[in-house]
């Protein structure tokens, strides 16, 4: 079988929890360039089966600069994706983190693991993705830039077949379509 590394993927560092309070994300950036977030573990409230409130994404950035990294951490239990991040600058890093269990309803949020909107270089690597509903794994594209120079190597795409959107319960939510869109 296949083993997850969800113990591993924040052997130390900080937990932030949602506690459906509202707001865009646990964590949010707006700007700034040589930003590392490391050893974290993100957990929202209850994916899925409720209304989409709350703070949806695990981590958020608007206009990120160059050399995001976020490595060594877990973002679970998300009602959308889990990382999103709007025009991040070349140099983007994912680097073992471990994604698992989202939302994706496709009336309101296409939900995906990871979403690089008007993306410079990036590179995602050595990740778990475990049980990621909506649209794709990874989402690199729109906007008016697009996508370019996108790294994809060394990562493992599972799907258990356990997912609360695949059992029927959330007629609307859908399982993953595509690896990269």
């Amino acid at each position: 079988g296949v083993s997850v590394p969800f113990s591993q993927a924040v052997p130390y560092g900080f937990t932030m929890s949602d506690n459906n309070s509202g707001g865009r994300a646990l964590v949010e950036i707006d700007n700034g360039n040589n930003i590392t977030i490391s050893h974290m573990m993100l957990s929202g409230v209850s994916c899925c089966h409720e209304s989409f409130t709350g703070g949806p994404y695990g981590v958020h950035g608007n206009g990120i600069g160059q050399n995001f990294t976020l490595k060594n951490s877990a973002v679970i239990q998300m009602k959308s994706d889990p990382i999103h991040l709007n025009g991040p600058g070349s140099g983007t890093l994912i680097d073992h983190v471990y994604i698992a269990v989202n939302e994706g309803l496709l009336s309101t949020n296409h939900g995906q693991g990871i979403w690089l909107k008007d993306s410079g270089a990036a590179t995602i690597r050595n990740s778990f993705f475990d049980d990621v509903a909506g649209t794709a794994v990874v989402v690199c594209g729109g906007g008016t830039v697009g996508c370019n120079d996108l790294n994809i190597y060394g990562n493992v795409f599972y799907h258990s077949r356990t997912h609360p959107q695949s059992s029927g319960g959330n007629v609307s939510g859908d399982e993953v379509t595509y690896l990269i869109e």
